[in-house]
């Protein structure tokens, strides 16, 4: 797997995670139910073994309260700037 798409994976993983733990406080077993997903699914997500296909990932995002896009924006990115005097 290139780097790039592993860091993706990695981003995508963590904020599914932070968001199911901290954001709305249930379980991937709860989450899994409610995305008609197995718990099993869910979990490889959270641990960038697996990308989530489309339906899953919106319905992942809907129970989570945000977005798709949300989920899967990349990092932050900071534009070198020049300082001259």
């Amino acid at each position: 797997m290139k780097q790039h798409e592993n860091m993706r994976r990695l981003r995508l993983a963590a904020r599914i995670s932070h968001a199911r733990r901290i954001g709305c406080g249930i379980t991937q077993k709860a989450l899994a139910a409610r995305c008609n997903v197995r718990r099993e699914e869910i979990s490889d997500i959270e641990h960038a073994f697996t990308d989530p296909d489309l339906a899953t990932l919106r319905a992942i995002a809907r129970e989570l309260h945000t977005t798709p896009e949300d989920l899967l924006r990349p990092a932050c990115t900071y534009q070198r700037v020049e300082l001259t005097e």
